[in-house]
């Protein structure tokens, strides 16, 4: 596990249904936004079937985007708020 800007190596960080994020300059406002929740609505993915057009997912900060787009976690899987 690669420690967090928020919570460093603390694996108790991620919430429970694997639902997280970095945030950029203007959602982190100084690291303030960690543990922070936002919901998130799905659009489209890259791969079929794995996200549902318009559903609402919720996220928690848990880091700070050092770039925007972020690179994503997962090869070919994005997402920016």
């Amino acid at each position: 596990m690669t420690a967090t800007a928020c919570y460093g190596n603390d694996p108790g960080q991620f919430p429970s249904s694997n639902l997280f994020g970095a945030a950029g300059d203007g959602v982190w406002d100084n690291g303030a936004a960690c543990g922070r929740q936002y919901l998130v609505k799905w659009i489209s993915a890259s791969t079929p079937g794995t996200c549902v057009p318009n559903q609402v997912i919720q996220v928690r900060i848990v880091d700070f985007a050092l770039q925007l787009p972020s690179p994503a976690t997962e090869g070919g899987t994005t997402m920016l708020v």
